[in-house]
């Protein structure tokens, strides 16, 4: 849950800087996501990508800790399962929304988010900084997964 609202607190700082710097700098263009993609692809992928991962970590956080809490183990299984089954839906429906406005599928944000913060980093020491930290944030989560899992599967059979 702390994932989560770390990135829906990202998502409001970064679409409002976005928001005051569009105040300035707006062209003519086709579309106001043509206009978002070539003035702010960075702010306009880490919107939409944090947006995405925020509630679908939220939605399975909520499905885990269910799962934890609740002592009958058919109501917990299906407690997750549900929440599992709207994050996935969710994403599908984004998914199949994106296609029509030829927008960055949800599947490709991440690969396109690493090559902008990428770019960005090699010009600025903040985003370099931040760039780190959050490789080293995922890095210790993905080291963690095999042991959270070993631990919860010891604790709650």
């Amino acid at each position: 849950m702390v994932s989560s609202l770390t990135m829906q607190m990202q998502v409001v700082l970064i679409s409002t800087v976005a928001i005051g710097a569009l105040a300035n700098r707006f062209d003519e263009e086709p579309s106001l996501g043509a206009f978002l993609r070539r003035n702010f692809e960075l702010e306009y992928v880490a919107t939409r990508l944090n947006f995405y991962v925020g509630l679908t970590s939220f939605l399975v956080a909520l499905g885990v800790r269910a799962w934890i809490s609740i002592a009958c183990p058919v109501v917990a299984r299906a407690a997750l399962l549900v929440s599992f089954s709207g994050a996935l839906l969710g994403l599908a429906f984004v998914d199949d929304n994106t296609h029509p406005q030829n927008d960055i599928a949800v599947h490709q944000l991440p690969w396109r988010y690493a090559q902008l913060l990428a770019r960005k980093a090699a010009s600025s020491p903040a985003y370099a900084a931040a760039a780190a930290a959050s490789l080293l944030s995922m890095g210790y989560v993905a080291w963690a997964i095999p042991h959270v899992a070993a631990y919860a599967r010891a604790t709650f059979r």
